[in-house]
């Protein structure tokens, strides 16, 4: 399951809901009024997208050849560094981060990476060099 989850509770609604402000928590994607820091959802795809554009993985550079660019939501989770991803699942609405969490046996209202159950899998696997990738292990039980 892993980073795959994530992809797929996202990539059901769209292949770019990662785009779409509905996906998100409204304080992720409208600015504050009480202050100046920029939009926390437009922050998160600038970097995605700096992230994107330094990745060399063949995935990567075969969507930017053939699809102008644009990656959906299961692909570019595989790309995404753990911070991206916390940020992700930090502000998604309350309809999928429960969906992820429960797919992960969590009680509601816990989040996912408050636990680090996820985060620690991640850097487990980036650290050790597996040669299988991270969407395809299993998370330990708790």
């Amino acid at each position: 399951m892993g980073l795959t989850q994530v992809g797929y509770v996202l990539g059901r609604t769209s292949p770019f809901a990662h785009l779409n402000s509905t996906t998100f928590q409204p304080n992720f994607v409208q600015p504050r009024l009480d202050s100046e820091m920029p939009i926390q959802h437009a922050v998160w795809l600038k970097r995605v997208a700096e992230r994107r554009d330094s990745s060399d993985e063949a995935f990567v550079t075969h969507f930017r050849s053939s699809y102008d660019d644009q990656m959906p939501i299961w692909a570019l989770t595989e790309i995404l560094e753990l911070g991206q991803l916390s940020r992700l699942y930090k502000g998604l609405n309350d309809e999928s981060s429960l969906e992820i969490a429960q797919a992960f046996n969590l009680d509601p209202p816990i989040r996912l990476m408050a636990r680090g159950s996820l985060g620690f899998e991640c850097e487990r696997g980036a650290r050790a060099g597996s040669s299988v990738p991270v969407s395809h292990r299993s998370l330990p039980h708790r």
